[in-house]
């Protein structure tokens, strides 16, 4: 898919502002962090993922 922008322009204000257009709600997505300390497990790390 494909997008083509025109028109757009920046104007700079005191405020920090985030401005969403033609957005819809499809359904949910989850975004997890983790970290991993044990040793062993970074060793085998590539094989846990896959």
């Amino acid at each position: 898919n494909k997008v083509r922008v025109s028109g757009s322009r920046f104007v700079p204000t005191e405020e920090y502002f985030v401005k969403l257009e033609g957005v819809k709600r499809v359904g949910y997505r989850t975004i997890s962090c983790a970290g991993v300390k044990d040793p062993i497990m970074i060793s085998k790390i590539d094989s846990i993922t896959q």
